[in-house]
């Protein structure tokens, strides 16, 4: 199999694995949605996040493995123990901590289920090595297989147990049963039967790498959960779930599009960390690709948010649709930019990755802690908004110092699709028709502005998207020559 070709397997592969979870996942948190209510949710979803925050430590093992230059037993037997040893921190920090969180913040009820959300962390420091193996060799049909399996059987025990009444519980069952089969799983494609053999050296080098990939992974997503776990503070577990709700409907199509191109791209661009200029290209490219979909996607969440939140979860939820559109919109134009963090750790510099997301973090929790007083609730999207637009500047020049990517060749790849966006939404605004008819005339009106627009100021980037999108998508069409050739 040619090398382009197996790229684009591996893509398609991945965007299985990730659409396929992420759709799974949507459709088991609307059914809780609208079984829990917007307070049992947000006490869900408190030991959740912070379950999120505590797997960074295993899965910090993930990315220097599958870039290790030499992959040996050594490295992954001392990989094992190292994630097993991570995972049985995590749990032991949520098990003990949560509580005492829990308690501080007044989620009362959420003890318990934070407590059981420890096993999560155990079972995912099985899996680090098993799955870095098969990423390593772009294996990524069984990692799809694996992912989808758990989020299977995972998804059907919370919805059953949140159809019995058993409330918050629906989450941690989910979580738990989805992690087991998953790890059942990976262990038969890509098990590793570990020696004791652990090698210092080895560890210090693994440690060096994943320790500054932590602090970049936590600043970026610790702004996001921090920000949601003071909102419910300050205004209460309801709150919480608004906000909650809202975030998770943007990360399902975000997720879709970007994990699958990340979970590829590191892999791939880590065997041209030499060749400045082809990572400069591969990185305006995958961010131009980005926008392309982003932009008209995310546009269309804000302007329809009404329609699609009473649609999907129904009138209670209603309170989240200002919550939507600002994250929604923020998402549109900054969606991006997040290719940087490949770049970085392609290239073996993940310090760079840390800038940009400790500095995103800071401008987060400085701007919610100065906008709270003044605009309650709605200052936690705004906060996230501001962090992920004042930081593309940032982005930027971190790309051009690693890569030597141009402002100019970026630039004719975003602003087209960011005009054309920007007009798609004023015409569907401008439509004063209301209900769910009014609401799929709006995104028609907004598709036959967006593309048109774009064929007048850059047919030739048009065209490449699509033929892109084909090569993605439909991997058997990988022999196709481009379109705009």
């Amino acid at each position: 199999m040619r090398g382009a070709e197996k790229v684009g397997r591996s893509i398609f592969w991945a965007l299985v694995e990730s659409g396929g979870m992420v759709g799974l996942s949507f459709l088991v948190m609307l059914f809780m949605a609208r079984s829990l209510g917007p307070a049992e949710f947000g006490i869900a979803s408190f030991g959740f996040m912070l379950m999120q925050l505590l797997s960074l430590l295993p899965f910090s093992l993930y990315e220097p493995l599958v870039q290790h230059k030499h992959l040996t037993r050594e490295v992954l037997d001392t990989g094992f123990w190292l994630s097993i040893l991570a995972g049985i921190g995590s749990a032991l920090i949520l098990a003990i901590g949560g509580p005492l969180l829990a308690e501080a913040f007044e989620f009362h009820g959420a003890s318990a289920p934070t407590i059981a959300f420890a096993t999560v962390l155990l079972l995912k420091g099985l899996v680090i090595v098993p799955r870095a193996r098969l990423a390593r060799t772009m294996r990524f049909r069984q990692i799809a297989i694996r992912s989808l399996s758990g989020r299977l059987f995972g998804g059907l025990a919370g919805v059953i147990i949140a159809y019995l009444g058993y409330g918050a519980w629906a989450l941690v069952a989910q979580q738990i049963i989805g992690e087991a089969v998953a790890a059942i799983v990976i262990l038969r494609f890509g098990g590793h039967r570990p020696s004791w053999r652990f090698a210092g050296r080895t560890a210090r080098g693994l440690l060096k790498f994943s320790a500054v990939w932590t602090i970049g992974e936590f600043s970026a997503m610790g702004g996001s959960r921090i920000t949601q776990l003071a909102l419910g503070s300050l205004f209460g577990p309801s709150t919480l779930g608004f906000v909650n709700l809202a975030q998770r409907m943007v990360e399902t199509p975000r997720s879709v599009a970007f994990t699958a191109v990340s979970a590829v791209s590191v892999s791939v661009l880590s065997r041209h960390a030499g060749n400045g200029a082809k990572l400069g290209e591969n990185f305006a490219e995958s961010a131009g690709f980005a926008a392309f979909f982003a932009m008209p996607l995310f546009v269309t969440f804000a302007v329809l948010a009404p329609d699609i939140i009473g649609l999907v979860v129904g009138v209670q939820w209603i309170d989240s649709v200002p919550y939507l559109r600002v994250l929604a919109l923020s998402t549109a134009f900054t969606a991006w930019s997040v290719f940087v963090n490949s770049v970085a750790s392609a290239t073996g510099k993940p310090i760079w990755r840390v800038v940009a997301t400790s500095g995103e973090f800071v401008i987060v929790i400085a701007t919610l802690m100065a906008t709270a007083p003044l605009l309650g609730p709605l200052s936690g999207p705004i906060s996230l908004a501001a962090g992920a637009a004042l930081m593309v500047p940032v982005r930027l020049l971190i790309v051009s110092h690693l890569t030597g990517c141009t402002l100019t060749s970026l630039g004719r790849r975003i602003v087209a699709p960011a005009i054309a966006a920007s007009l798609m939404g004023m015409a569907m605004v401008s439509v004063p028709w209301e209900g769910t008819g009014a609401a799929v005339a709006k995104a028609s009106i907004g598709l036959l502005v967006y593309f048109p627009v774009l064929l007048l100021i850059d047919r030739e980037m048009l065209m490449r998207r699509f033929a892109l999108m084909i090569k993605v998508v439909l991997p058997w069409f990988t022999k196709a020559k481009p379109l705009g050739a």
